[in-house]
């Protein structure tokens, strides 16, 4: 390994236009754009819409993209058909302009064919980022304008390079003049023999052999007798390659037309089809695109421009050569003796080349439809003359607020606000106004080099024009297994000024490409030493996040910096970096206070879940921690404050920092061990998947996510229930059988006791005594200059049935069972207060809280309902499949995660008993 270099931009790239630098971002246009930009080029000087000075921050003076490249007139008259333009750009790049990442309407880096000059098409995945610009293919845009885009021999100037690269418009005009041009060189090479049919270039299937040559070329009939690029003689051979010849053994020889009768499953195994096959196919069947219609509130797909049309649908499907009565594409409809190429004697099997060099190139003309009748009719234009001097609106669906409210107000304790962001000036997609903040910083990035020296790091990071400020950045999360030590990326921001105090820190975390669960974060305190916190980035909205309050002091300026290197990551999930503020406080907060533990911390079966917690069941993405923004710790009111903890977080009051990790589903390993190797492995099986990351998910082990420092005063938590087999407790009690059985409830209670203090499992001494020291050490309680120590409190759990005596049959419990729920949960309540006191005997600051008293007769068997009955719906999307949609196939789990928890007034209460428990004279939590 060698040291990281800095710098977003790459050093010695070959293409025109370079990545990552946000001074030159692409937009991306809707499709209805494009179409009606080709509707317009497609016609001579109709286009008359010119791009400004400075055009989206190009930097450029103004240009007409029709005059920046005339479409020559074609050789025999006509004009170039919308549909065939439609086929090329479908087949090019999906109608984008800039990287795929990129939504219609935002900016980003620019789409290029292969910029790295990476081997991604062996059969070697360990070199798929060996980085290597002298192969680079530097075909842009959306026509993907591969000719004079090189940094270096182009004909053409930087100033129009970037306008290919950076206009969807300039870049469609260049393609169709490059098509034009095909068309006329084969024209003028055969005097007009070598044509398709009568011709006639308003037919899509006449086509074909200049959208054969638009790929791979046309080899001139004066170099028949020359010598290649090679070295190699052509020894007669002129036209279109073999390459894209139907009758190559690459393509797959019982094909039918490409996307033929609308099977865009053809489109999974594109390399099944010759280009020119492809482009026809996507010119008679459009690409079809998704979008969200706000007004039916749903998801509406159509075609991405209109369709050309035939006289029926079995000309349609004759789009390319078939054999008769078949639909099969015929294989050797251009392997003849005039190009050195044997068809079989019979069948449909493929021809072979009698050349040994392959240069058997097609220069003949063909027909296989009477085409007057039988041949494609470009679209229904969608917009006509009147459009020539006006473009298509720029969508704004994916437009989001580029100056993110929710900051705190400076006023009493809160003294300043300073956001430190990349710069205000990388603004550049629409609907985007960065007045109203000051930018107090830097935003830099370091990556790692492999041990060549290259930087495969900055091939896997991209710029997005979203998130606050207009301008964001991204890469993809790895660990060292997964060649993160070679793609790390860290980025790094850096106030302008010193705090010498107090200060909370907000990251703010954009709706777009922030997606792990696992973002680790290091806040450089000034003085040389650092904190850690780690964050889950999928919530899917613009939002600040709470990341800490820190004491900063020292020489040094406070910094914060993010790597993708975590302990879940794989490649796949995108993590992000864009601003970070600095809420600077007067003193320091007098409540440092972490939630941990399991679900009914969580606030599970209360909902109003933060989204980032309840998510895409059934993907290798899904988290149920089911973290409540009215869970019972939120709704506790502390000893001397008049607000909720949720209140005082959410304004970011001065007084309080909290941190909030428990998890639905989390047992005691959960809270520890670091990384399970779940986490590395692709889903093979999902109920093998499901059963492992129950609990914890992706996110990291809560005592590893750093929020427990010397500063905190209060940690509360509910834990072991999971390690008990509490849910399966309950469906046994449910089902009656096992729980009538006299050994049942002594299994259990050996069970809870283990799990409360002795258990150990794989190794980890994963029971809750060891968990509450290491909770104490954490928080550095026995650190003698800490002063005041915090105060830990575990919380036991309610009696779910809740039954009042005399105990009778209710729901789904029989009255066998009502009796062991209580008495199970009254040996639990039990047992953990005697571990607490043998820890608090021990110097440890902790102490227990019962809420079994309070929930007395507001069980599932109470008149006054505190806890969910046995709920068969799915009540979130990272809840379990529910019991209408195959339930029985997901391992049985019928039962929603919320049955049987605690109901938001159950909530309610335990927040009552936390609150009474925190003021007894027991605890006497004061915070500092």
């Amino acid at each position: 390994m060698t040291t990281a270099v800095s710098g977003t931009v790459d050093t010695g790239y070959t293409c025109a236009v370079p990545r990552n630098d946000p001074a030159t971002q692409v937009y991306q246009p809707h499709w209805r754009q494009v179409e009606w930009a080709v509707d317009q080029l497609v016609f001579k000087n109709r286009l008359t819409v010119t791009r400004p000075t400075g055009w989206k921050g190009s930097g450029l003076p103004a240009w007409n993209p029709q005059t920046e490249f005339p479409i020559p007139d074609l050789q025999g008259g006509g004009r170039i058909p919308v549909s065939i333009m439609f086929g090329i750009l479908a087949q090019e790049s999906n109608l984008w302009q800039a990287q795929r990442s990129v939504l219609e309407g935002e900016t980003g880096n620019p789409l290029v064919g292969n910029y790295y000059g990476v081997n991604i098409y062996d059969d070697n995945p360990a070199n798929d980022w060996d980085v290597d610009f002298g192969r680079a293919d530097c075909g842009y845009g959306i026509s993907q304008q591969t000719d004079n885009m090189r940094k270096d021999g182009s004909l053409w100037s930087a100033a129009k390079q970037k306008r290919v690269a950076l206009d969807y418009v300039t870049n469609i005009a260049a393609g169709m003049s490059t098509l034009a041009q095909k068309w006329n060189e084969i024209w003028t090479d055969t005097d007009g023999v070598a044509k398709v049919h009568n011709g006639d270039p308003s037919k899509i299937e006449n086509w074909y052999l200049a959208v054969w040559a638009y790929n791979s070329g046309w080899h001139s009939k004066a170099d028949a007798w020359k010598i290649d690029g090679n070295g190699t003689p052509n020894l007669g051979a002129w036209g279109v390659g073999w390459l894209n010849n139907p009758a190559n053994p690459s393509y797959r020889q019982d094909r039918r037309p490409f996307l033929d009768n609308n099977s865009y499953a053809d489109a999974a195994h594109p390399q099944d089809w010759p280009y020119q096959e492809k482009v026809l196919g996507w010119a008679a069947w459009p690409i079809t695109k998704t979008y969200f219609d706000a007004a039916q509130n749903k998801n509406v797909t159509e075609g991405g421009y209109n369709y050309a049309w035939w006289t029926s649908e079995g000309n349609r499907t004759m789009i390319v050569p078939t054999i008769s009565n078949t639909g099969i594409v015929d294989n050797n409809a251009f392997c003849a003796p005039g190009n050195e190429c044997q068809p079989p004697a019979t069948g449909n099997g493929r021809g072979t080349c009698l050349r040994s060099d392959s240069k058997c190139w097609w220069h003949l003309p063909k027909e296989w439809k009477d085409c007057t009748s039988a041949c494609g009719n470009e679209a229904s234009l969608r917009y006509d003359s009147t459009w020539g001097g006006t473009e298509r609106a720029e969508p704004q669906d994916h437009w989001t607020s580029c100056h993110t409210p929710g900051l705190p107000y400076i006023s009493g304790d809160t003294t300043n606000v300073l956001i430190v962001d990349d710069g205000k000036q990388y603004a550049i997609r629409g609907g985007c106004n960065n007045a109203g903040w000051d930018n107090h910083g830097t935003l830099s990035f370091e990556f790692a080099q492999d041990s060549a020296g290259r930087v495969p790091a900055r091939a896997d990071f991209q710029q997005l024009g979203s998130g606050f400020g207009g301008h964001e950045w991204f890469a993809y999360t790895r660990t060292g297994l997964r060649n993160g030590d070679v793609m790390k990326v860290t980025g790094t921001w850096e106030l302008d000024q010193h705090i010498n105090g107090w200060a909370r820190v907000l990251v703010h975390i954009p709706k777009r490409r922030a997606e792990t669960q696992q973002a680790p974060y290091t806040i450089h305190i000034g003085d040389g030493s650092a904190e850690y916190r780690t964050l889950n980035q999928s919530r899917e909205v613009n939002e600040w996040y709470n990341l800490g309050v820190f004491e900063f002091k020292g020489a040094q300026k406070p910094k914060v910096s993010l790597t993708n290197l975590n302990d879940e990551g794989d490649g796949s999930a995108a993590i992000s970096w864009d601003a970070i503020a600095f809420q600077v406080l007067a003193k320091r907060p007098k409540h440092f206070v972490v939630a941990m533990g399991d679900s009914i911390t969580s606030g599970e079966g209360v909902g109003n879940y933060y989204p980032e917690t309840d998510f895409e069941y059934k993907t290798p993405r899904w988290n149920a921690c089911r973290r409540s923004k009215d869970a019972w710790i939120r709704q506790t009111v502390l000893p001397g404050e008049t607000q909720t903890i949720g209140q005082l977080a959410d304004s970011w009051d001065p007084k309080l920092d909290f941190s909030f990790v428990a998890c639905s589903g989390a047992t005691t390993r959960d809270m520890t061990v670091g990384q399970y190797a779940y986490m590395q492995n692709p889903i093979g099986s999902w109920s093998d998947y499901r059963d492992s990351a129950e609990g914890r998910f992706r996110e990291a082990a809560q005592l590893n996510s750093g929020f427990l420092t010397k500063n905190t005063t209060l940690v509360a938590l509910t834990l072991g229930a999971n390690d008990a087999g509490w849910s399966g407790v309950i469906l046994d009690c449910i089902l009656g059988v096992r729980c009538r059985q006299g050994s049942f409830e002594n299994d259990l209670r050996t069970n809870i006791l283990e799990t409360l203090n002795t258990r150990v499992t794989l190794g980890d001494q994963a029971n809750v005594a060891n968990i509450l020291k290491e909770i104490e050490s954490d928080a550095e309680n026995k650190n003698p200059s800490r002063g005041k120590k915090a105060k830990i409190v575990l919380m036991g759990y309610p009696d779910i049935a809740g039954a009042s005596p005399p105990l009778t049959m209710c729901g789904q419990f029989g009255v066998e069972a009502v009796g062991v729920l209580g008495r199970s949960s009254a040996f639990f309540a039990t047992e953990a207060r005697k571990t607490v006191q043998g820890l608090k005997n021990n110097g440890f600051e902790v102490s227990f809280a019962d809420p079994m008293s309070a929930f007395q007769g507001h069980g599932v068997c109470g008149a006054d309902r505190w806890v969910n009955a046995l709920t068969l719906n799915k009540t979130g999307p990272g809840d379990f499949t529910d019991v209408w949609t195959g339930c029985l196939g997901d391992g049985g789990r019928c039962a929603s995660r919320s049955s049987f928890h605690p109901t938001k007034r159950g909530a309610q209460e335990f927040a009552t008993v936390f609150g009474d428990h925190l003021r007894s004279s027991e605890v006497n939590y004061t915070g500092w």
